[in-house]
């Protein structure tokens, strides 16, 4: 039950990123990623349900002027985790997650933290 709510507030947190920036727009000035490197990690794209989350994110992030980098980690906790090594060395602006595991993203999450 608390890998279910932690799922379901990790996807909200990304529909919010990605939906409020949008109706936002219209009302003030969005800053814009002067070419910076958004990071979208997802499970696989077999499914149309994360295809259509990775592609809305990555459509958002590059009309609001920054680059991204889709990866996938097919619900494995190590390529998540290598994901985010590559995400942290690319110096990243942002990581977009819809993790492979509650307990699985914690330490990759705070390496990315305190990597900036």
């Amino acid at each position: 039950m608390k890998h279910r709510f932690l799922f379901v507030a990790c996807l909200l947190a990304l529909l919010v990123t990605v939906v409020m920036p949008t109706m936002a727009q219209d009302d003030m000035d969005v800053p814009m990623g002067n070419g910076e490197l958004i990071v979208i990690i997802t499970p696989s794209h077999d499914n149309p349900f994360f295809q259509a989350e990775a592609d809305v994110a990555q459509a958002r992030a590059e009309e609001l002027g920054y680059e991204t980098l889709v990866l996938v980690h097919d619900d494995d906790p190590n390529l998540q985790d290598q994901h985010f090594d590559v995400a942290i060395s690319q110096g990243a602006a942002a990581i977009i997650l819809d993790n492979a595991g509650a307990d699985a993203s914690i330490a990759p999450i705070e390496r990315a933290k305190e990597a900036g």
